[in-house]
């Protein structure tokens, strides 16, 4: 059986529509959104990750963006340690949500 070649990716907003810079959620000021960042698991602990946000930093600092946010599940602890050690902190909202079929 072929092994699969290991990969890294992210979305990049160099190569696509500024849509990835917004303004309207809640009054907040324009910033950048990080929707989805992914290293292969034989991949990670090579600085690859790092390397992924600081380009996608970059990019939104080239196009006059100033923040930078994202969202994660409450229990994705290591997700959370990996965003943290990248400087990310808690935000000003909170997210709400009602599940619909109650």
């Amino acid at each position: 059986m072929a092994r699969r070649a290991p990969r890294a990716s992210c979305w990049s907003p160099c190569a696509t529509t500024p849509s990835w810079a917004r303004a309207w959620e809640f009054g907040s000021p324009p910033c950048g959104w990080i929707f989805a960042l992914g290293v292969e698991p034989e991949l990670r602990l090579e600085g690859i990750g790092t390397k992924l946000f600081d380009a996608l930093c970059d990019c939104f600092k080239q196009a006059g963006v100033t923040k930078i946010r994202t969202m994660i599940a409450r229990d994705a602890q290591l997700v959370m340690s990996y965003f943290r050690s990248l400087g990310l902190r808690a935000g000003p909202f909170i997210e709400l949500e009602k599940d619909l079929d109650e």
